[in-house]
């Protein structure tokens, strides 16, 4: 056990977006491959929606929408172990330039 890395796998996404004036949305697809390590081994995808609003010129709101697939429920801390049902994440955050 001592020998295994502490982490191994795969991870890529694909995203593309365009600026819509004031508006940004941003569509990704995103896929974790976890290979035997010291951490959890499985693997995970799905799709992240993003909207940005640019409010003013140094100022932004973003709000994010991801549906993930999760094959390893225990890396999402479910509380139904062998569950491997699909998992939402709400984001809602800020950007800022000084």
């Amino acid at each position: 056990m001592l020998n295994e890395p502490l982490f191994a796998g795969t991870d890529w996404y694909v995203a593309g977006g365009w600026r819509f004036g004031k508006l940004t949305p941003l569509l990704e697809y995103f896929h974790d491959q976890r290979e035997k390590s010291l951490a959890t081994s499985g693997s995970d995808n799905g799709f992240t929606a993003v909207l940005r609003w640019d409010i003013v010129q140094n100022i932004a709101l973003k709000a994010q929408i991801t549906r993930a697939n999760a094959d390893d429920p225990p890396y999402w801390v479910t509380l139904e172990p062998g569950n491997a049902k699909k998992v939402n994440i709400y984001g809602f955050g800020a950007d800022f330039v000084f």
